[in-house]
């Protein structure tokens, strides 16, 4: 059977694609965004815009290499491959468009999944696999809620001045 794993490559599609119940998704919000702005980081020392899209980036790749049977892909927290440091505004375009080719990487794979393999668990950890990609969902909407904070402390600050 397939039905989770069509509702579960449903909900990706709209979380990035759509318009889900709470607001933009992801790739809607992107394209509201300055380019001159994604590299400033709130409060001088928080994650910038970039940052948090390269971050995206990185989740939707390691879930692709852990469908592709790749159970011992993991990323180090607070490492280079989980917090990418390239952070200059001029390379925003290719960091989104980074940001979706892993997205359709992770789709085009979650597709030749069946129901059963959300059942099984992921080695080395505690978790299934249907677990971890639900929370790669929760993790895009999750980031794009801050993308959204940071946003709007930006418009913010240019009325001010």
């Amino acid at each position: 059977m397939r039905n989770q794993i069509e509702s579960l490559v449903a909900q990706f599609q709209d979380v990035f694609y759509g318009n889900p119940w709470y607001g933009d998704g992801v790739i809607e919000k992107l394209e509201k965004i300055e380019s001159k702005t994604v590299a400033i980081a709130p409060m001088g020392k928080l994650h910038s815009v970039i940052q948090l899209v390269q971050h995206m980036t990185a989740w939707k790749i390691y879930l692709v290499e852990i469908m592709r049977g790749n159970d011992s892909y993991q990323i180090v927290a607070d490492s280079e491959v989980e917090w990418p440091s390239r952070s200059s505004s001029e390379s925003w375009a290719a960091v989104v468009n980074e940001l979706k080719e892993a997205h359709v990487l992770l789709i085009d794979d979650l597709k030749l999944k069946d129901d059963a393999w959300l059942l099984l668990m992921n080695p080395g950890t505690e978790h299934t696999y249907g677990t971890l990609v639900q929370g790669v969902i929760h993790h895009d909407i999750y980031h794009i809620g801050q993308i959204g904070i940071i946003s709007k402390m930006r418009a913010v600050d240019a009325q001010k001045s």
